[in-house]
């Protein structure tokens, strides 16, 4: 074991291969007169581990991560590959179901269960068809029923129109024969007449007027 050289001036401990103290710098003599102040080097001692803590820390790491994964990270793969699962069974044909259908009725074979299937669905698709053609049917009568409708609604204004022009047309020619009248007699515009050449004009502006509705009858199919 190497000795300690201790210093005679201020009592430090220095390594034995030192000329000079570590403290105050004294010189150490090169004789054997340092012989009693030399203590034994004490040996470095292992450091010593405590195994029970570190596996009480160990456990403890170990715990909180299986904690974190079963609430945190396990859930949303548990759930993302429950929906695949969910997805993959719905778009796979279910086997067990399909093996029963011969099962149902036992005297039937493979070939008379697919020629009845087929006759099944060849009834469906002549009653989808059937059906289709009736709504397509019921749909062009409404779309004629609603154009003869708008049709006749625009014919009823254009007579109404005309009924009306008329009827202006006969009032204007009564009130010019009435005038013209008065006018032969010396007499002022819309003058009070006699009353046979009155009951005459009076006749011709009623016969004007019923030509008028006989040529332009009112529709009132349409509470107009």
């Amino acid at each position: 074991m190497p000795a300690l050289a201790i210093c005679e001036s201020c009592g430090t401990k220095n390594s034995p291969n030192r000329k000079t103290c570590l403290s105050c710098g004294a010189e150490f003599s090169s004789g054997g007169s340092l012989a009693d102040g030399i203590e034994q080097w004490p040996e470095p001692q292992q450091p010593k581990i405590d195994w029970f803590k570190g596996g009480l820390l160990g456990s403890a790491a170990l715990i909180a991560f299986s904690i974190f994964y079963h609430y945190v990270i396990a859930p949303p793969r548990i759930e993302q590959i429950t929906s695949k699962q969910a997805v993959r069974s719905e778009s796979t044909p279910n086997t067990s179901q399909r093996a029963e259908i011969p099962q149902n009725e036992p005297g039937i074979s493979f070939s008379e269960e697919r020629e009845k299937a087929a006759r099944e669905l060849t009834r469906a698709q002549e009653e989808f068809e059937r059906t289709l053609r009736e709504d397509n049917a019921r749909a062009e009568a409404k779309q004629r029923q609603e154009q003869l409708t708008r049709e006749a609604r625009n014919n009823e204004m254009k007579m109404r129109l005309a009924l009306s022009s008329c009827l202006a047309q006969a009032n204007n020619v009564h009130f010019n024969n009435w005038n013209y009248t008065c006018t032969r007699q010396g007499r002022p515009k819309g003058c009070m007449l006699l009353a046979p050449v009155a009951s005459n004009l009076e006749q011709g502006h009623r016969a004007a007027r019923d030509e008028c509705f006989r040529m332009y009858p009112p529709d009132t199919r349409y509470g107009r």
